[in-house]
């Protein structure tokens, strides 16, 4: 008698088991189609990042919207393991895998504290040992984007001339960009997606300081940008962004 109704529960079992294959795979079927519909995003091997044109900057900025970031042990890590994943190229991929290496990097050497308060005063360049140069340099890669060449010297001695060899204060920052781009200050995002283009940002550091950069892309509450100064790309919460410059067309 157990036999049987042992028998019958296995049945039972088995039954609802194989119901739930159809379902699982149609929701990976599902999965499967919405990755096709996407339109494959590519913006070619070889691609200066630090230069990147308005179409470029467009293909970037959605690229990015499709990675789902997230923040385990105090490190960044990507869900997706490959761009085919999302219907993107593994160059592009790689630029953002690379990104958030960068930014764990970062995370180590204790250049950027994740729980920094957003009422404290910054100042550029921070600490002692670093470089004050950062707005300098956004400045003369942004209007180097709008065909302009300025020489780095150029800008740095004019900002020295104006606030000294420290770097550019907090109060300052808008007052420089001004002297140089038409524009303005724009709201920081915390959970959108932003579709602006030619964004000067400033972030916090962990040394008091702040530092300043090419804002790329925002996604969900992380975005990517490209340090102009030391050459490389990184991501972080926008909880970081201290400030956000929009430039509309050279003075």
């Amino acid at each position: 008698m157990k036999n049987k109704k042992l028998n019958k529960i296995n049945v039972v079992i088995l039954l609802i088991l194989f119901s739930l294959f159809p379902f699982v795979g149609c929701q990976q079927e599902e999965l499967n189609e919405r990755n096709n519909d996407l339109s494959f995003l590519s913006l070619g091997e070889n691609s200066d990042y630090s230069a990147l044109s308005k179409t470029e900057m467009k293909i970037l900025r959605e690229a990015f919207q499709r990675l789902e970031i997230g923040i385990k042990d105090d490190y960044f890590y990507i869900e997706q393991t490959s761009g085919a994943e999302i219907h993107i190229s593994e160059e592009l991929f790689l630029y953002f895998k690379k990104s958030l290496e960068k930014s764990n990097e970062m995370i180590d050497s204790s250049e950027i504290d994740l729980s920094l308060p957003r009422t404290r005063y910054y100042e550029e360049g921070g600490g002692s040992n670093s470089r004050s140069d950062c707005v300098a340099c956004a400045v003369v890669s942004m209007l180097y984007k709008y065909g302009r060449n300025v020489s780095l010297e150029s800008v740095s001695t004019w900002i020295e001339n104006q606030f000294g060899c420290d770097g550019v204060p907090d109060y300052a920052f808008e007052s420089v960009l001004d002297h140089y781009f038409y524009g303005g200050k724009i709201m920081i995002p915390v959970n959108t997606n932003m579709y602006y283009d030619n964004i000067i940002a400033v972030m916090s550091t962990s040394d008091g300081g702040a530092h300043a950069f090419t804002l790329q892309a925002v996604n969900n509450g992380y975005y990517v940008g490209y340090d102009d100064q030391n050459g490389y790309s990184f991501v972080q919460p926008v909880t970081q962004l201290r400030f956000l410059y929009q430039v509309c067309g050279l003075k």
